[in-house]
């Protein structure tokens, strides 16, 4: 497989998705999205696997990559 390919890394995720190892898959949408930000079958692969069926490619990059500052949660 090539690790530098973002449709390969997709791909990969997907076989893993359908094998049942959802963590493993994700792990390889996230590579992909990193690689290319706007790779949408990734992001929606991302959404799909972690049930994030109401956020856009976006909200969804900034989620899987922590880039969403410190919040603090009153309660």
């Amino acid at each position: 497989m090539d690790s530098t390919n973002a449709d390969a890394l997709y791909v990969r995720g997907l076989c893993l998705y359908y094998e049942d190892c959802i963590e493993k898959a994700v792990q390889f949408f996230v590579q992909a999205l990193r690689m290319a930000p706007d790779h949408e079958k990734a992001c929606l692969a991302c959404r799909v696997s972690c049930g994030c069926w109401g956020w856009d490619c976006k909200i969804t990059r900034i989620f899987l990559f922590n880039q969403t500052p410190n919040l603090v949660l009153l309660g």
